[in-house]
């Protein structure tokens, strides 16, 4: 399967749990085309919104440890420049200030470069 993500919602119409009968249907979808797992990927420890809508389907929770070899001992400028350049765009497009539609677009140019 591709991947996809799970995003944070933050209009009135949620209370209706939209995303819920999603990834109910999602799930149904799944179990009839044979798969027997859903992994919801990453969350980071402060976005507990995220996290706690994760948690009511998840039957197995686990820490993910990140580990880098450089062969040629310390990360190069151009690695630097590139993590932080990643950094400042996470915390730019997912800045509350920042309109859904500017978000989307740029989710869509950058989506590649993450799965």
């Amino acid at each position: 399967m591709g991947c996809f993500s799970v995003q944070d919602s933050r209009w009135a119409p949620l209370s209706l749990r939209p995303n819920d009968l999603l990834i109910w249907e999602g799930i149904k979808y799944g179990k009839a085309q044979g798969y027997t797992d859903l992994d919801f990927g990453l969350s980071d420890w402060d976005q507990e919104g995220l996290v706690q809508y994760k948690r009511k389907y998840a039957t197995e929770e686990k820490t993910i440890s990140f580990l880098r070899y450089s062969p040629n001992g310390a990360s190069t400028e151009q690695e630097r420049q590139l993590r932080g350049l990643f950094s400042q765009l996470t915390d730019l497009f997912t800045d509350e200030a920042v309109p859904d539609d500017v978000t989307e677009k740029a989710g869509n140019v950058l989506y590649h470069l993450f799965c």
